[in-house]
C-alpha cells in the first residue's frame, strides 16, 4: 500500500486528470443512457460548473473503487502477513461493512459487489502479477503487459457498469441536491415554452394544469419532473400524468432554458390553481347575456370534459372564481355597462356548469365582472370595425379559476 501511495503522490497531476475524465464519463453516461439528452451552448461559467460536477462524480467513483480495492488488499494481507493480521482483518471488515451499508442504503447489492470485484482484479493485476520469466521474448513481454493493462482498465471502467442502477440513484440525488434535477414541481413558462408544452400534451392526450400569471405573459403549470436545468441553453422536463395512484412520467420535452423557471412547493400536498377560458363569442349574441342553444351544448361538453379530466387525475375542486370579461368597445345600451354585462355573463355561465361544483359549497364559488379592465389583446386603434372585432375576440371571455387538490386515498 505504501508503494501505491508514493506512486499517487508522484503522479498527483495525472490522478486529478484521470478523476475528472472518469467524472465526465459518468456524467456523459447519465446524459446519454439515462435521460437521452446532452446540454448544448455551455458558456464559461456553465463549463466550470460542469467540470466541478464531473470532478465530484470522479472523486466518488474513485473512492468507491478504492474501498473495494482496500477490502481485497487488507483481506489478502491478513491471509499472508501474520505480523499485522489483526489490524488487517479489522481494516478489511470495516471497509466491507461500510460497502454493505452503502448497498443497504441504496437498496442494491451491486453497490458492494461491483467495487469488490473491481478491487480483486486491480489487486491481482497490480500486486499479484507474476514477474516475467527470464527467457521470455519481447513479444511475450508485450503480450503480458497488454493483458495486465487490459485487466486494470476492465476493472476500472467495465466492472463498475454492472451497478448502473446505483450510479443512477446517486446521480439523481446529487443533481437534485444542486437543483439540476427536481421531481414533481411547478414551472413558470414564457409563451414559446407554453406553446411547446401544450402541443405535446395535446399530442399525447394529457392534461395540463396551470394559469397565466396576473400582469405578464408567464404561464404557471404543475406536475413536471425537471431532468436537466441550469446548464446550457436548453432544459429537459418530463410531463407527468396521474395513473394507478401516482404521478408518472409520460413525455420528455426540451425547452428554452431562459423561458423556464422552476417553482418548488414547500408542501407537495398543497392545493394549486388551474385556469380555464371560454370564449363568449360562441355563447352570447352581441351585448346579450342569455346563452344560445349552441352555447349551452358547448358548455355541457366543457363540463363533462373537465369532470373527466379531474376524475382521471384524482383531483377535487376546493373553490372557484368565475370572472366575465368584455372587450374595450363600450356597451351602447342605456343604463348598462361593460362591467355589468360581464357580471351577468359570468352568472349565466355558472348556471350552465353548476354540475362541475356539485361537491363544492356555494360560498366557495364566486362570480365577478371585470368588464374591459384586464384585456389580453394589444390591438391598434386604427383598425376597421371587422378587423377590430376579430382582434378583440380574446378579450370577450369568461375565465374559470379552479383551486384543486389531490383526493385523499
Amino acid at each position: 500500500m505504501t508503494e501505491l501511495i508514493e506512486l499517487i503522490n508522484k503522479k498527483s497531476s495525472l490522478v486529478v486528470k484521470i478523476i475528472i475524465a472518469i467524472g465526465i464519463l459518468v456524467s456523459w453516461g447519465y446524459c446519454t443512457f439515462s435521460i437521452n439528452f446532452f446540454p448544448t451552448g455551455l458558456n464559461i461559467a456553465d463549463s466550470l460548473i460542469f467540470i466541478f460536477i464531473a470532478l465530484g462524480f470522479g472523486v466518488f467513483y474513485s473512492v468507491w473503487l478504492i474501498l473495494g480495492f482496500s477490502a481485497c488488499y487488507f483481506g489478502h494481507s491478513a491471509l499472508t502477513d501474520k505480523g499485522s493480521r489483526f489490524s488487517d482483518v479489522a481494516a478489511c471488515l470495516s471497509v466491507s461493512f461500510f460497502l454493505l451499508y452503502i448497498s443497504f442504503e441504496l437498496g442494491s447489492a451491486e453497490a458492494s459487489i461491483a467495487p469488490l470485484l473491481s478491487g480483486f482484479l486491480l489487486h491481482s493485476s497490480i500486486f499479484q502479477w507474476k514477474k516475467d520469466e527470464p527467457d521470455l521474448d519481447e513479444e511475450g513481454k508485450r503480450s503480458r503487459l497488454r493483458l495486465r493493462w487490459t485487466m486494470i482498465l476492465f476493472s476500472i471502467l467495465v466492472v463498475p457498469t454492472f451497478a448502473l442502477s446505483v450510479f443512477g440513484k446517486i446521480i439523481d440525488s446529487s443533481f437534485g441536491l444542486i437543483g439540476i434535477q427536481q421531481k414533481n414541481v411547478s414551472l413558470a413558462l414564457n409563451d414559446e415554452n407554453q406553446k411547446v408544452v401544450s402541443d405535446v400534451a395535446k399530442e399525447f392526450n394529457l392534461s395540463i394544469y396551470g394559469c397565466l400569471k396576473d400582469g405578464n405573459q408567464t404561464n404557471i403549470v404543475h406536475h413536471f419532473n425537471v431532468l436537466w436545468h441550469g446548464l446550457g441553453e436548453r432544459s429537459l422536463v418530463q410531463l407527468l400524468a396521474y395513473e394507478h395512484g401516482a404521478w408518472k412520467p409520460k413525455a420528455k420535452i426540451e425547452l428554452d432554458r431562459n423561458g423556464l423557471k422552476v417553482l418548488t412547493p414547500t408542501d407537495k400536498k398543497n392545493s394549486f390553481k388551474t385556469c380555464l377560458t371560454v370564449n363568449t363569442d360562441t355563447l352570447f349574441d352581441i351585448y346579450e347575456d342569455t346563452i344560445s342553444d349552441n352555447g349551452k351544448k358547448r358548455l355541457a361538453e366543457f363540463t363533462r370534459e373537465t369532470k373527466r379530466r379531474l376524475e382521471a387525475d384524482n383531483l377535487k375542486i376546493l373553490s372557484a372564481n368565475i370572472s366575465g370579461h368584455t372587450d374595450r368597445v363600450p356597451v351602447m345600451k342605456a343604463g348598462d355597462s361593460n362591467v355589468e354585462l360581464s357580471m351577468r355573463r359570468a352568472d349565466s355561465v355558472y348556471s350552465e356548469i353548476k354540475d362541475l361544483f356539485a361537491d363544492v359549497p356555494e360560498s366557495q364559488v364566486k362570480r365577478t365582472g371585470q368588464g374591459s379592465l384586464t384585456p389580453k389583446s394589444n390591438c391598434p386603434r386604427n383598425l376597421s370595425m371587422a378587423e377590430q372585432k376579430e382582434c378583440l375576440a380574446v378579450d370577450r371571455r369568461v375565465e374559470i379559476d379552479l383551486k384543486v387538490q389531490m383526493k385523499e386515498k
